[in-house]
């Protein structure tokens, strides 16, 4: 797409968003190029919001209804159980929420005594308002009557991944138009949505068999180290926290960047979102390290859909994105020695 058919299609993007906020939709199909399909059709259109509204989200871009839909359904309703689960004040409470969202099978409910012992909890019914559980012992004897501690587990590792891709995509859709979504970062994230969108959107194709958890997992699992949970954000500048598409982590390779990372909040909990710049060595290199990764980051900010990058130099700081399940910092490569120990392209 040249640059005469980005501004076209970013104006005809604002024309409906303004309709949007004047009129609502009429749910009848409209001209729309997807930035996620990558296709320009008629479809029924939607406010798609970027981030979630169960978990705080307000701010939305125009979607096609068809594809919004889908990943509200398929990854963002799981996403938020994991969220609203890990943020459960007492053990009761978190048993209710899992009966009520029918979560019993898939969730892990466990309790653990004082001396480590712990075991598995399994709601079996209501009685008197209360909930009734049965408790299974994984390690021998447990002293339920003494001080217990609860830990509560739902697998939702690419139903996460997934979500902060998408709201990234379309908060850099939002930002940048179809300057971001033709550029080399936005078709790659696409890539990801759309094949996952495409493989589970027809009917029967949901994951209630193993093999269809496995074959998401095979989807997501390169694409891993891509979404970081943090567990502080108060070392971080205001700006990245207020609006993370238009104040960003720039991060550099040398003197040329290969990512920007965007801050995301779900509720109480925040996310760090890798997007790659190009698909390129450099990314290749973050996607298959298993070893935290270091390399120079600076402030970016959109202006008028334009990236605003200041020059990277030594004193700007070093950032390290902890790669794969090694959480060991002596453990740290430079991006710059990472890259280098790719083997060559086929090409070459």
């Amino acid at each position: 797409m040249n640059e005469r058919e980005v501004r076209e299609h970013n104006a005809r993007l604002e024309d409906l968003t303004r309709a949007f906020r004047s009129r609502g939709t009429s749910g009848k199909p409209r001209d729309f190029l997807c930035p996620i399909l990558q296709v320009e059709e008629p479809a029924i259109l939607c406010k798609g919001h970027i981030v979630p509204r169960a978990v705080r989200g307000r701010t939305w871009v125009v979607q096609r209804k068809d594809v919004d839909n889908f990943f509200g359904r398929f990854v963002e309703a799981d996403f938020i159980h994991g969220v609203r689960l890990r943020g459960m004040a007492t053990f009761e409470d978190a048993v209710e929420y899992v009966v009520k969202h029918r979560l019993a099978r898939r969730a892990d409910l466990s309790i653990l005594d004082s001396d480590g012992a712990s075991a598995s909890v399994h709601p079996t019914g209501k009685r008197a308002g209360a909930h009734e559980v049965v408790v299974r012992p994984r390690d021998g004897a447990i002293d339920v009557d003494g001080d217990l501690s609860m830990s509560i587990d739902l697998d939702v590792r690419y139903e996460t991944l997934l979500t902060c891709l998408h709201t990234a995509h379309l908060g850099n859709f939002q930002g940048a138009g179809y300057a971001y979504a033709t550029s080399g970062s936005g078709r790659f994230v696409a890539n990801l949505l759309r094949d996952v969108y495409d493989r589970f959107s027809t009917p029967g194709s949901g994951r209630g068999r193993s093999t269809d958890r496995d074959r998401l997992e095979a989807m997501c699992r390169a694409h891993s180290n891509m979404v970081r949970p943090l567990t502080s954000v108060d070392e971080f500048n205001k700006e990245l926290l207020e609006d993370p598409f238009r104040s960003f982590v720039l991060c550099w390779c040398g003197d040329a960047v290969f990512a920007s990372i965007h801050l995301l909040q779900a509720d109480s909990e925040w996310n760090a979102v890798m997007v790659y710049a190009d698909m390129d060595r450099r990314a290749i290199a973050m996607m298959g390290s298993t070893t935290p990764v270091s390399f120079k980051g600076t402030m970016g900010r959109v202006e008028n859909g334009v990236i605003q990058a200041g020059p990277v130099r030594d004193d700007s700081s070093t950032i390290v994105w902890p790669c794969g399940e090694n959480a060991e910092l002596a453990a740290t490569v430079p991006i710059e020695k990472a890259v280098a120990g790719l083997p060559p392209w086929p090409s070459q």
